[in-house]
């Protein structure tokens, strides 16, 4: 122990005489030697080193700060050595060389302090870091691991402090001592809601899992957050604060809100030029969305859209949040389709949602419908009445819902179908009535790539089977247009089996604003009347840019078809102005 201490006494001497010595030289170069766990670039920056090193202290301490870097890393034999010189123009130059050695393991972790909760239970729960190399990221991974398990027990004023490193560097371990202060355990005394000006304070609490009489535990908290904002008209602009009031044990949780514009207008205005015979037109969709009616959370929305000029779809849908104060939001809807003057669809609609957790609903929907000829008249086959019903489970998980970077969403269902085809004075149906099963799935990714570029995926698959072979085309899935694959109108493609994919690689500017390049894919399958197979596959791809303007969030997208020369790309542009 006596030559370690004059060991290292000699070396700071060397150090102070050689810089008294130095101390008029200029500024020179860093120069570090030896180091391959930590690039000399990730040193200069963890120490926060430049080339004018001018303080005696810094340049004393460096050994040390050295080895604090290295043993945030898992390095705790760590050495280093610092030489100061002058090159042949009379700057300094610091010479700095380090023998790294071998990466230490947790050994032997133990805690002190806990009253209430036993350390098998902590182990249990959360596992251990023995074994695990011995570096601050693995350390203070594991601290907050404990300090959740905490908080979901009721403890989240818990504070947890590393002491009494012990270290053996005959085995290269660490052995250190957690002690734990647990704090109270916190019941909810009073929830506190701020912000709101519109919004009804009942219809932010009842999406509050915290309610006064329960116990603080950080998953409810987590997902009180999570419902509230997935209303979309409100957001929590804060992370919840708790207070204390009283005795420790009487906790005071506060949200801060923030409320969004709760009414929009959307409106997409496209360019069809002509090719060959058909004339050129214009297509259309305006959308007006009331989400949070006088601050009660209902909703109403109507839709109009025309894909061309033989084709339009008129929609009208009321919501009722919390229907007799159960979790429980019930839709009414109507909706007219005129597709290609062929068919007119009427049909109503009732919606039921139950909320199974803060990003996942089940859906339950019954519907009723009417196909009848439009003005071209189409085969008798295909006037029916039409009743369903469908079952699906609909999740998501996107951190900013209109313009995420990162997270997943799905939506799965399933469909039972029951067509009753009428008797008429020139056609008798073979089969009067007609069951069928139907599927569907969609999933969403966004992958962030970086701080402001995302890839983004948008999958379906959807089919329809049952009764006889043939499937009228009123019944069949539409693929090609802005919902499926970009580059084709709407309308035009149709089959009893669809799948389709569509990527994108998006820069995001700011919450509302991003451009980006897309590639769509799709195919589709049916049989026609008399049983032969048909099948073919789409292909679109294109670039589009949506950006937030004085009149609202401006979008606009170019997309080409498979086969399309550059005048047969589709234009669509859109104004989204909020009020």
């Amino acid at each position: 122990m006596i030559k370690s201490i004059f060991r290292i006494s000699f070396s700071l001497l060397i150090v102070l005489v050689s810089t008294v010595a130095f101390g008029h030289a200029g500024t020179g170069e860093i120069i570090f030697a030896g180091n391959k766990a930590i690039s000399s670039s990730e040193l200069r920056q963890s120490l926060k080193l430049d080339d004018s090193l001018d303080s005696l202290s810094i340049i004393t301490n460096l050994s040390s700060e050295i080895a604090g870097v290295y043993q945030s890393l898992g390095y705790w034999n760590c050495l280093s050595k610092i030489k100061l010189s002058t090159d042949s123009i009379g700057e300094r130059v610091i010479s700095i060389a380090i023998r790294e050695g071998e990466t230490f393991t947790y050994n032997k972790i133990k805690f002190d302090g806990l009253r209430y909760v036993p350390a098998a239970l902590l182990f249990s729960q959360t596992g251990s870091i023995d074994g695990r190399t011995a570096s601050l990221i693995t350390l203070n991974s594991y601290i907050d691991n404990l300090l959740e398990f905490f908080a979901e027990y009721g403890y989240p004023f818990a504070t947890i402090t590393a002491r009494e490193f012990n270290i053996d560097s005959e085995n290269q371990e660490v052995a250190l001592t957690l002690f734990v202060n647990e704090g109270p355990i916190v019941e909810i005394d009073t929830v506190i809601v701020l912000g709101n000006r519109v919004t009804s304070d009942n219809v932010i609490r009842r999406e509050i899992q915290l309610p006064p009489g329960s116990t603080f535990k950080q998953h409810r908290l987590n997902s009180s957050v999570a419902r509230i904002n997935r209303l979309g008209y409100i957001t929590v602009s804060d992370p919840p604060q708790l207070y204390f009031r009283g005795e420790p044990r009487q906790g005071v949780l506060v949200f801060q809100i923030a409320e969004n514009k709760t009414s929009h207008i959307d409106g997409i205005l496209g360019y069809v030029p002509s090719t060959g015979s058909g004339k050129e037109y214009l297509t259309g969709m305006m959308e007006i969305v009331l989400d949070n009616i006088m601050g009660t959370g209902r909703k109403a929305q109507i839709y109009y859209e025309s894909t061309n000029p033989k084709s339009k779809e008129l929609k009208f849908a009321y919501t009722e949040p919390y229907l007799l104060g159960t979790p429980l939001d019930w839709t009414l809807r109507f909706d007219q389709v005129d597709r290609d003057s062929t068919f007119i669809r009427v049909s109503a609609q009732m919606d039921f949602r139950y909320r199974l957790g803060p990003g996942t609903d089940l859906n339950l929907s019954l519907i009723a419908e009417r196909i009848t000829p439009g003005q071209s008249g189409f085969a008798p086959e295909e006037r029916y009445t039409g009743y369903s019903t469908s079952v699906g489970v609909v999740g998501e998980y996107f951190d900013y819902p209109d313009n995420p970077r990162k997270g997943y969403a799905f939506d799965v269902s399933a469909r039972y179908i029951k067509r009753i085809y009428p008797t008429t004075f020139n056609y008798v149906p073979l089969d009067p009535e007609i069951n069928r099963t139907a599927g569907e799935v969609r999933s969403f990714i966004a992958l962030g790539l970086s701080r402001n570029s995302i890839l983004f995926f948008l999958g379906g698959v959807a089919g329809i089977t049952g009764g006889n072979q043939y499937l009228p085309v009123s019944e069949r899935y539409n693929i090609g247009g802005r919902r499926s694959v970009r580059g084709y109108l709407e309308g035009r493609h149709y089959g009893a089996i669809v799948s389709f994919i569509r990527s994108e690689y998006r820069i995001l500017s700011g919450r509302d604003g991003r451009i980006f390049l897309f590639s769509d894919n799709g195919y589709y399958y049916f049989r026609d009347r008399d049983g032969r197979q048909a099948d073919d596959v789409l292909s679109g791809f294109g670039f589009g840019a949506a950006s937030k303007t004085r009149l609202g969030i401006v979008s606009a997208e170019f997309a080409w078809g498979r086969g399309d020369s550059f005048g047969e790309g589709k234009f669509h542009f859109g104004i989204e102005n909020r009020f």
